[in-house]
């Protein structure tokens, strides 16, 4: 998958249209952008463009589900020995790739559950699929794209990074969130952005705010 396929960095070239939140942070619909933060946009584009090969750790189609600490227990190996792995056929496991710290791309295929790349310090996590509720949760550093939707509590407690999610979120995104950036290009449900402190969020789409 090309870079380019994943999200247009031009779209999001425009310096103007932001607002600040009454707890600080800020919120920009449409094609809005600071010229500081898009630095953080190019970054995870130069990362996608240069880690190429890997390993896989595929999810048997058995009725039994491997269960989401047996696949970040082959991840985590798999981490040691190449920076990008691949994970096909999630089924709704929760807690996939949590606390996951440095430089490593993780691209995921299927669809995840609960608090994925939740505290992700480094990584690049991509999913082709759908992800389910708080989504990045308490993410320090690093990327995360969904093609997908994303459910409610988005971006969470997030205090840095960089968050793309192609399809819509649920309502409650990004509440009491310190920094980073969340990006979604769909529409976004109601209580978002609630408490921010720092950060900003973007909507392409409706908002429920």
């Amino acid at each position: 998958m090309d870079s380019d396929d994943i999200y247009p960095l031009s779209s999001y070239s425009c310096t103007h249209g932001h607002r600040e939140m009454e707890h600080g942070g800020e919120i920009a619909t449409g094609q809005s952008i600071r010229q500081d933060q898009f630095v953080w946009l190019i970054s995870i584009r130069v990362i996608i463009s240069n880690l190429k090969g890997g390993l896989s750790i595929l999810v048997p189609e058995e009725s039994k589900i491997i269960s989401s600490e047996q696949i970040n227990s082959a991840l985590k190996k798999q981490q040691s020995r190449s920076r990008r792995v691949r994970i096909e056929g999630l089924r709704g496991q929760g807690y996939v790739a949590v606390g996951l710290e440095g430089e490593v791309t993780v691209d995921m295929v299927g669809t995840a559950g609960s608090y994925l790349g939740a505290f992700n310090d480094g990584a690049l996590l991509k999913v082709d699929g759908r992800v389910g509720s708080n989504l990045a949760d308490s993410m320090f550093s690093g990327g995360i794209i969904v093609l997908g939707k994303a459910g409610d509590g988005a971006g969470n407690y997030m205090s840095g990074g960089v968050v793309v999610v192609k399809g819509s979120v649920e309502g409650g995104v990004c509440r009491l969130m310190r920094g980073g950036v969340m990006i979604v290009e769909g529409s976004v449900g109601d209580e978002s952005c609630e408490f921010m402190h720092g950060g900003l969020v973007i909507i392409r789409g409706n908002s429920g705010i």
